[in-house]
C-alpha cells in the first residue's frame, strides 16, 4: 500500500547550528492513490501516530520540525528512523527462540498496543512485518496504516478484514468491528507462530464467515515433542486465541503476565497424550501394529 525511502534532513537546532538526520518517508503506492477512500486512509496515518506516546511505536515526525512544508497536491509523511530489521527477519534469524524470548518480544510489543487503545485505536494488523527489532533486542511497532478509532472504525476505512488474514481476529471473518480483544488474538498469533512456527488454527479461519463454521475449528496445542512449552503456557494462549472475544483474557497486561506467571489452577487441566506427545504415541501404534501381524503370522502358519 506505500513505499518508503531513507531520507535525509538538516534541521535547525538554533541559529548557528544544524543537526543533519535520518528519517524516514512514506508515499503511497500508485494503485493506492486511485482511490478517495485509501488516500484518506493514508493521510490520516501520521495525524493518529502523532497521538500516541511510546518508545515500542514509530513516531510521526512533524514536517515543520524539518524545515519542510507539505505542498496541497503531495502526499507523504515523515516518521522517525529505526534501525534494525523486521520481526520477519528476526524469526528466518531465530527459528527456534525460547519462550523467554518471544515473552520479551510479547510483552514490548503488547506496551506498544496499550499506547494504542489508551488513546482510542485499535491496530487492527499486528504482524511480523509490522514490527521492528534493533540490535539490543528493542521492539517498536512501525505500522498503523489499517488503524482506526474504537468508537468509529469505517470513519477512515471501511474494509471489513482491515488486516492480514493469518494474524486476524474471528470476529472480522463474521463483519463484525474490531476491539482491543482482537489485537490480544493478533499478539497471541504472534506468541504462537514464533514458539511454533505455524498457525493456532492453521489457515482454516480465512474460510469460516459463520459462528457455527469457527466453532467447529480446533485450537492445536502448541506441545509437541520438539518443544518444551509448559501447560500452563499453552493454556494462556489457548485462552487468549479463543474464537469468542469475551472468553478472552479482559486486558493486555492479564495475558502478558498470564504467560510469563503460572496459575495453579492451570495445572489441572488435562491434556490429551496425543496432544502432548503425538510422535511417541504414532511410534507406539506402528509398534503395536507390527507385532499384531507378528502374532497373526505365528499362529496361522
Amino acid at each position: 500500500r506505500s513505499h518508503v525511502f531513507l531520507a535525509s534532513s538538516t534541521r535547525n537546532t538554533d541559529e548557528q547550528d544544524t543537526k543533519k538526520t535520518s528519517v524516514v518517508l512514506k508515499v503511497p503506492a500508485t494503485e493506492f492513490v486511485q482511490t478517495e477512500a485509501l488516500k484518506k486512509q493514508f493521510s490520516i496515518e501520521s495525524f493518529l501516530t502523532r497521538r500516541i506516546h511510546s518508545p515500542h511505536v514509530i513516531k510521526s515526525e512533524y514536517l515543520r520540525n524539518h524545515s519542510a512544508a507539505l505542498l496541497p497536491s503531495s502526499e507523504y509523511s515523515l516518521y522517525q528512523y529505526f534501525e534494525g530489521q523486521t520481526l520477519s527477519q528476526w524469526i528466518l534469524d531465530n527459528p527456534r527462540p525460547s519462550l523467554e524470548q518471544v515473552r520479551i518480544i510479547i510483552e514490548q510489543v503488547a506496551t506498544g498496543l496499550q499506547a494504542i487503545h489508551r488513546q482510542g485505536l485499535i491496530h487492527q494488523d499486528l504482524r511480523p512485518d509490522n514490527i521492528m527489532v534493533n540490535s539490543e533486542g528493542h521492539c517498536t511497532i512501525i505500522d498503523l496504516g489499517t488503524a482506526a478509532l474504537i468508537d468509529a472504525p469505517y470513519l477512515y476505512c471501511e474494509n471489513p478484514i482491515p488486516g492480514t488474514a493469518l494474524y486476524s481476529a474471528p470476529e472480522y471473518f463474521l463483519g463484525e468491528i474490531g476491539t482491543p480483544q482482537s489485537d490480544q488474538f493478533s499478539l497471541a498469533v504472534l506468541a504462537y507462530f514464533l514458539l511454533c512456527g505455524r498457525y493456532p488454527y492453521g489457515t482454516k479461519m480465512a474460510h469460516c464467515q459463520t459462528v457455527s463454521a469457527q466453532n467447529k475449528l480446533k485450537y492445536k496445542s502448541a506441545i509437541n515433542t520438539t518443544l518444551s512449552i509448559p501447560l500452563w503456557a499453552d493454556n494462556t494462549l489457548r485462552r487468549a486465541l479463543h474464537i469468542n472475544p469475551t472468553k478472552r483474557f479482559s486486558s493486555l497486561s492479564e495475558f502478558t503476565f498470564a504467560l510469563r506467571y503460572p496459575n495453579p489452577s492451570q495445572h489441572n487441566s488435562h491434556v490429551p497424550l496425543i496432544q502432548r506427545h503425538p510422535l511417541v504415541v504414532y511410534k507406539a501404534l506402528v509398534l503395536l501394529l507390527v507385532f499384531t501381524n507378528l502374532v497373526t503370522l505365528v499362529l496361522y502358519n
